[in-house]
């Protein structure tokens, strides 16, 4: 899977602007061909915008402690590819779930993993 990193003049200005009141660093990659990934430290960008969100048909849910988990776009292959949405159960009672989704930044479109909080 190919792994193309951006112009070290763009990797120090993002790596600058991230840790600003951060401690930790992270690294921006632009990925074009992968899915982003789960737990990682780093930054997923690609250039291309994903496509519109899905309208998805959300089924009954198993439980009242599921919430639903909606889809999302990854690339993989060389194109998007869409995962579906699903229930999951609450990690503790009152836990909410922000959402997988793409923001729009001066290095391209970066990935945001979805989370408990």
């Amino acid at each position: 899977m190919p792994i193309h990193r951006l112009p070290i003049a763009a990797l120090i200005a993002t790596v600058l602007v991230s840790g600003c009141g951060e401690r930790h660093h992270r690294e921006v990659i632009v990925v074009h061909d992968a899915p982003p990934p789960s737990g990682a430290s780093e930054v997923v960008v690609v250039q291309e915008a994903p496509p519109p969100e899905r309208v998805e048909v959300i089924t009954v849910s198993p439980s009242p402690e599921h919430v639903w988990i909606r889809g999302y776009w990854i690339r993989s292959g060389g194109g998007w590819v869409w995962v579906a949405g699903h229930w999951e159960r609450r990690h503790h009672p009152g836990a909410a779930w922000v959402p997988a989704h793409w923001v729009d930044t001066r290095h391209g479109w970066e990935y945001r993993p979805g989370h408990w909080r």
